[in-house]
């Protein structure tokens, strides 16, 4: 059968042979044609953009490659991904910033712990690897601290 020969009512149309391109389509939109795949990336970023400044309604974008596979893009996914990333990442620096802190207050501690058994500033400067003034302020921080507690 020959392209354009008649089965019964139905015409047959001519099968395509050149290359298929890339595509996207959003919702029930006409797909758009790319070129290559960076052209079909950048028309889904450009989509992004506008998603993230309010049009909402493009939500889910199929991109379809010359293979015939699909990919969807789900740009409200994204987002809610890259917020829990973000509380995420929040909550692990107060974790770590807390304890930060409590390593820090520990080596003042002992900082203080060791000028009070006699040892020499210059010799606690040398251990520390701080300057003599440093761990002149950190007893005096320590020193401060150990007054507002009451002791």
């Amino acid at each position: 059968m020959r392209c354009g020969d008649r089965v019964g009512r139905v015409r047959v149309a001519a099968a395509q042979t050149g290359r298929v391109p890339w595509r996207t389509k959003v919702g029930a939109a006409r797909p758009v044609e790319h070129p290559t795949r960076d052209a079909a990336e950048a028309h889904v970023d450009e989509l992004r953009a506008r998603y993230r400044a309010g049009a909402v309604t493009m939500r889910l974008v199929r991109v379809y490659d010359p293979e015939g596979g699909v990919r969807l893009v789900d740009f409200a996914r994204e987002s809610r991904d890259a917020a829990k990333a973000v509380r995420d990442l929040e909550r692990a620096t107060a974790a770590k910033d807390r304890a930060v802190a409590d390593a820090v207050r520990r080596w003042h501690a002992e900082i203080a712990r060791t000028a009070a058994l006699g040892h020499d500033v210059d010799e606690l400067a040398a251990a520390t690897g701080l300057t003599r003034r440093q761990v002149q302020a950190v007893l005096r921080s320590v020193h401060d601290a150990d007054l507002l507690r009451g002791n």
